[in-house]
């Protein structure tokens, strides 16, 4: 079980996906330079299905600050995004990271998605647009990538693998970040 994470500046903290991935304790929490690190689950907002992870002992400094984008800047149809995620579990060591770019195909809530849960997991609120996405992100690994803008700044984390429960298709989307609230 692996996936992506985004370590929180200044917290030795991580931000993911709360996927099946989280079950096992302690975590390994691996860096983009291989270092493995001991972690375990430091919160869960079910709602959202994102999980914040918390680093045993004094745990990485984060080596590239992310910008956020602000909530008054709204990403529009057609804006280029770049997803850095572990898709496939390509990144186990020192390999790099997965860079998909691609387009925001628009923002909807989950209920007009008619969005199913997956393996037990609760519905998400119908209260948050999620990002949809033209790149791939319903792929072992993906859940918990960064979705950037064209200038850098975090907009979004993949969220869990969720399939419409009407056409049975997955659905590529990202949670924006102003959903996060206390989790960053």
């Amino acid at each position: 079980a692996y996936q992506t994470a985004i370590l929180i500046d200044g917290s030795r903290a991580a931000v993911t996906a709360a996927t099946p991935a989280l079950d096992a304790q302690p975590l390994t929490l691996v860096t983009h330079d291989g270092v493995r690190w001991e972690g375990r689950v430091a919160g869960v907002d079910r709602r959202l299905g994102i999980a914040k992870s918390g680093f045993v002992g004094a745990g990485p400094a984060a080596s590239v600050r992310l910008r956020l984008r602000e909530a008054a800047d709204p990403l529009l149809p057609g804006e280029p995004v770049v997803c850095v995620s572990n898709a496939f579990g390509v990144a186990a060591g020192a390999e790099p990271r997965t860079l998909q770019s691609g387009v925001v195909m628009g923002c909807a809530t989950p209920s007009s998605l008619a969005l199913g849960t997956v393996r037990g997991r609760t519905p998400l609120p119908n209260d948050t647009d999620l990002i949809l996405l033209d790149i791939v992100t319903s792929n072992p690994g993906a859940p918990g990538g960064a979705v950037l803008d064209r200038e850098g700044r975090l907009v979004g984390v993949v969220g869990p693998e969720r399939r419409s429960a009407v056409t049975g298709g997955w659905v590529n989307y990202a949670l924006p970040i102003d959903a996060l609230g206390d989790l960053l």
